[in-house]
């Protein structure tokens, strides 16, 4: 690995905090990694309301496997009514509501974040429910938004590191 990326959000309130410290371990092996937890970020913008197709998201290879697609608020706070994942032309992600998005969190022992809409393949925090994306290749996120969001971010959420043969 060459470099990583830390991508910290502070409240405006740190409670005296004035720096934060990374530290990291290094090891002098070069072992492969192992399945991995990786969050990939895409600012989108949507300046009005109604469905926001996206369909340019980079596709991934056999190794990695969507776990959750989170959609924040946006600049404008924008609220989503009901999301969709579409692969080719099948629905895997079929018009759920946002109340019964928070349900299905609910009952799968998961907590929502405030401002978000979760696209949760991986229920129940369960590390080996994700969807795989070998052989995808035409992936669709719809959002309905009621209140327009401006500027937001998609936040893929993805174990990498799959034993693929």
């Amino acid at each position: 690995m060459g470099s990583i990326t830390l991508d910290i959000v502070c409240g405006a309130n740190l409670n005296g905090i004035s720096t934060i410290a990374v530290y990291s371990e290094l090891y002098p092996d070069l072992a492969p990694l192992a399945q991995y937890i990786k969050i990939k970020k895409f600012p989108r913008t949507f300046t009005q309301t109604g469905n926001f197709v996206v369909s340019d998201l980079p596709l991934e290879d056999a190794s990695v496997g969507t776990r959750c697609l989170h959609v924040n608020a946006g600049t404008n706070t924008g609220v989503i009514d009901y999301g969709s994942v579409k692969v080719g032309n099948f629905a895997i992600w079929d018009t759920i509501y946002v109340n019964l998005e928070k349900v299905l969190a609910a009952i799968g022992s998961r907590t929502v974040q405030a401002s978000y809409y979760h696209f949760d393949f991986g229920r129940n925090n369960d590390l080996t429910s994700f969807l795989p994306m070998a052989g995808i290749t035409d992936l669709q996120i719809l959002t309905d938004w009621t209140t327009a969001p401006n500027n937001f971010i998609i936040y893929s959420e993805q174990i990498c590191g799959l034993w693929v043969k």
